[in-house]
């Protein structure tokens, strides 16, 4: 349970605030009152307060500055400004401070509960967050090797990780290779383990060559390594410092370094294969499947180092396929669910891949364009549309177009995906009638009980975002909006058509605190139950 305090100069809008709000049912046991700031102050420091709701006007000091006060002093207390209209100015210094919500006056209770709930919410999670955290840092720290090596061995083979993700990974395993880093691959396969070798296994000799190649890269680069599935060593490899430097010239001593070192030191002769450069993590399985096809080309002959001359790389040009356009999930499948911010991730993915040296060939550009095309043209048969409806052109005039470049199909790519989204939001109207039958009949006989989103959502079977979602679409109103007015309107009907005292209206429509029931009521109708009530009796007379 959390401890809440109240602060504006206004005596009666405290007062009203602590005592028609039932708060223990959202999750807080205390209420503190102060008519001022500095009497705010005095309340935090003696207290251990979890939220202030605090107006932005009063003399003195400001509820701008007991919030900055209050972010400098006890950084994990949450604050929620109130403000009239015209204090919108104000408001925006506030956001500098951390300010968890702005309401303006005056405030519904509805409103203000909700922005509570919301903040307990965020606390419960912070708290369970602290707890939680601890052991499983502890539990990544233990593990890091291995989660750094499962994680590069997965994008060796090509398993599809958003954005977003790895991003994450990527700084919570302390990688250094980012996203969009210039890297190279290094290869290193075990051809020969000689009779002086002293390592009596297999996974011991690997370990040591790992180390030895560690110790050789370690002055220029900075990489990341594992054992693939054929047991040879691979590192994703970049330069530590300046990406001008010939980082080629350096990584081809490298490998000639690390194969001495091996013979030498531990008595085995290895293979050692370096990739061309490529973006990360764009070109990783490209690059790998690179050096594996080394390796296989190299099994027959038996050289102790493969280093490249410039006869060798121009002999070794080849055609190579894209990967992102191709990488799980597709374009159909992020369109066929809606997932419209993935679909542009996708698209950003692909054209930057498709933006490198080795695919400046027109073969690529058809290539991206007619798949993306493809997809568009999957999902506007779904709907029942052709694609030059939605897009009010011939896709020849595109192709044939003398600007048919990557960001020509790129700004195309993304003004279609703005139009197909619109058609598909569109479509989405009316598709879930039966579903809102179900949520207004819910309603309707659970109004003397707490019909929370997640109930109703549980009710129907779907998840309460999802669920919040679709019922804006279909009613251009919120769930919330439709409870309080049925609640209301229900209020409305007992006063009339019945002699029950206003605190049992008050619990048969939800409202079990009776002050709060005549407040909220008064709020939609303008005047108290016992008014409304009388009003009516003085028409029907």
């Amino acid at each position: 349970m959390y401890q809440l305090l109240i602060v504006d100069d206004e005596h009666s809008i405290v007062d009203s605030l602590s005592l028609t709000i039932p708060w223990d049912k959202v999750g807080v046991i205390n209420i503190f009152k102060a008519y001022s700031a500095y009497e705010a102050l005095d309340i935090l420091s003696e207290n251990s307060i979890d939220i202030v709701i605090t107006d932005i006007k009063m003399p003195g000091m400001s509820g701008i500055e007991l919030i900055e006060k209050v972010r400098y002093r006890w950084k994990h207390i949450k604050c929620v400004l109130l403000s009239g209209f015209d204090d919108f100015a104000y408001a925006q210094q506030a956001i500098k401070f951390g300010t968890s919500d702005y309401l303006l006056k005056p405030v519904k209770d509805e409103e203000l509960i909700a922005t509570v709930k919301e903040i307990i919410r965020s606390l419960n999670e912070e708290r369970d967050s602290i707890s939680s955290n601890k052991s499983v840092m502890s539990i990544i720290k233990n593990n890091l090797p291995l989660l750094k090596r499962n994680l590069l061995a997965e994008l060796l083979f090509g398993i599809n990780i958003s954005r977003n993700l790895l991003m994450e990974k990527l700084d919570l395993l302390e990688i250094p290779t980012k996203y969009e880093n210039l890297f190279y691959i290094l290869h290193i396969h075990i051809e020969e383990i000689f009779h002086n070798c002293t390592l009596k296994s297999n996974a011991l000799i690997q370990f040591s060559i790992e180390n030895i190649a560690e110790q050789i890269l370690i002055d220029n680069f900075q990489f990341w390594g594992c054992i693939d599935n054929y047991d040879d060593i691979v590192f994703v490899i970049k330069h530590d410092k300046n990406e001008s430097v010939n980082s080629r010239k350096l990584l081809n001593e490298c490998k000639i370094a690390i194969t001495e070192s091996v013979q030498k030191y531990l008595g085995c002769r290895v293979s050692v294969f370096l990739s061309n450069q490529g973006i990360f993590p764009y070109n990783i399985t490209d690059l790998y499947q690179e050096v594996v096809s080394k390796k296989i080309g190299n099994s027959t002959r038996k050289t102790e180092v493969n280093v490249e001359t410039e006869e060798t790389k121009v002999q070794s040009k080849k055609v190579y396929s894209l990967q992102a356009l191709y990488q799980s999930p597709s374009l159909n499948q992020l369109l066929d669910s809606g997932l419209f911010d993935r679909v542009e991730e996708k698209l950003n993915s692909i054209f930057i891949e498709l933006n490198q040296e080795r695919y400046l060939s027109k073969e690529y550009l058809y290539e991206v364009f007619y798949s993306i095309t493809s997809a568009y043209i999957y999902i506007a048969h779904k709907c029942g549309r052709h694609l030059s409806y939605i897009i009010e052109d011939d896709i020849q005039k595109i192709t044939n177009s003398k600007n048919f470049t990557s960001e020509e199909i790129k700004k195309w790519a993304f003004v279609t995906l703005e139009k197909i989204k619109d058609i598909l939001e569109n479509e989405q109207k009316g598709v879930h009638f039966p579903i809102m039958q179900q949520v207004h009949a819910f309603i309707e006989e659970n109004l003397d009980k707490d019909v929370s989103l997640q109930k109703i959502a549980d009710h129907v079977f779907l998840h309460p975002v999802y669920l919040s979602k679709i019922y804006k679409i279909e009613t251009g109103e919120g769930l919330s909006d439709f409870i309080y007015k049925s609640r209301m309107k229900q209020a409305s009907k007992y006063l009339i058509n019945s002699n029950r005292k206003i605190n049992e209206i008050g619990i048969s429509v939800g409202y079990q605190n009776t002050s709060y029931f005549i407040k909220v009521f008064k709020d939609f109708y303008g005047m108290t139950p016992h008014e409304y009530r009388n009003a009516r009796y003085k028409n029907f007379s």
